[in-house]
């Protein structure tokens, strides 16, 4: 076998998808709503805290909303007072807001929702979307994939990347939320609703983000020179996730003819590159067992995943370049098993990949019971 080769180059860990995250709505006044004998427990100025609070958080100025540590404060301090006014008001089926739905492909426009149950839903689905997109900035900063941005080192790379995988799993466990607790007592639900109240949908992206929670705990393994076979493991785990995002996605309520395309593409290119990961890590491992047939056939088999993935990936420039990276440092690795296998081994490429090692996952969403409330009246927050 030939002798240990060089790092491989750095090929971003995850592929962007920031569309949960482009929920749009408009602006929404609460003053003058209350309904509520006692005048003192929702005043005026307490409402028009919560019309501002909202607006902070929901509504965009310009043509993006401020992915920052600040708009998720206020996405909790709005997601409180919801909970709070619901318990003063009830669900307020009179009351109509309006969002888009990006993820039944319906980017701008916008449509009517009634009830402060159904706000409650979308907002806390965009808060989802605000955990998911804060966990990728801080991943390309960290890494220094951003634009203006110097990758860092040692222990402060170590704690950004676990502070990633922490903001992804806290976003698997409010989507998990969603599709557990919020969205199944949802009624009167119109035929055009968002697709983002459909409890499969906000169960596929708790999927989805603990899939990518589990890439980032492989790639920081990676980083310290894990086993191949662990690795293997972990990327396995995180296309298992993926496959089962994608199961959700075809579940009751969910026309396939209106659901994103986008959407539908993203989950399969980020299975297969979770899934190519896992063979090329299993390449390694049969290297290093003196396997170099069967670690060729690995590389062949992470090659193909990632040409069907291609294909779908026409959509996204960031995606495209993503899956073209793997496959070059894919097609590297075969490359230089090849001459070991025909030089040293002299083996042949057998017809079937080798197996994968069983999936290992190592992480879990982060539970969601909403956010604290305080006392509604003096302390709204």
């Amino acid at each position: 076998m030939s002798s240990k080769s060089e790092p491989e180059p750095l090929v971003r860990p995850l592929l962007p998808f920031a569309d949960p995250w482009e929920l749009r709505t408009r602006p929404f006044s609460f003053e003058g709503t209350a309904k509520a004998a006692d005048a003192s427990v929702l005043s005026l100025n307490h409402l028009r805290d919560v019309t501002g609070q909202r607006n902070s958080a929901c509504v965009r100025e310009t043509s993006k909303l401020t992915c920052s540590l600040e708009t998720r404060e206020w996405f909790k301090r709005y997601l409180s007072n919801l909970d709070a006014y619901i318990g003063h008001e009830g669900k307020r089926p009179d009351l109509a807001f309006e969002w888009t739905s990006p993820l039944s492909g319906r980017f701008f426009k916008m449509v009517v929702i009634n009830g402060v149950d159904k706000e409650r839903a979308m907002a806390t689905f965009l808060y989802g979307g605000l955990l998911r997109e804060l966990a990728h900035q801080q991943l390309g900063d960290c890494l220094g994939l951003t634009q203006g941005s110097t990758a860092l080192a040692g222990e402060a790379r170590v704690g950004a990347l676990a502070e990633v995988a922490s903001l992804l799993r806290q976003a698997a466990g409010v989507f998990a939320a969603l599709a557990e607790r919020l969205l199944p007592t949802l009624v009167d639900l119109k035929p055009d609703r968002p697709y983002e109240l459909i409890p499969g949908i906000a169960a596929a992206l708790s999927s989805v983000s603990l899939a990518e929670a589990q890439e980032v705990a492989a790639f920081r393994l990676e980083e310290r020179a894990g086993a191949p076979a662990t690795l293997a493991a972990l990327h396995a785990a995180a296309a298992e996730l993926y496959d089962r995002a994608a199961k959700d996605l075809r579940g009751d309520g969910i026309d396939q003819g209106q659901l994103s395309d986008r959407l539908k593409r993203y989950m399969g290119c980020a299975a297969a590159l979770a899934g190519a990961r896992a063979h090329k890590n299993n390449a390694a491992e049969q290297h290093s067992q003196m396997q170099a047939g069967s670690a060729e056939r690995a590389c062949e088999e992470a090659k193909s995943l990632l040409k069907s993935a291609l294909n779908a990936a026409d959509v996204d420039a960031a995606w495209k370049g993503v899956l073209e990276a793997e496959a070059k440092g894919i097609e590297a690795r075969r490359l230089k098993i090849e001459k070991d296998r025909l030089y040293v081994n002299m083996q042949p490429i057998p017809h079937d990949a080798p197996r994968l090692p069983a999936a290992k996952l190592l992480v879990s969403a982060v539970p969601y019971e909403g956010e604290a409330q305080k006392s509604v009246g003096a302390e709204v927050m």
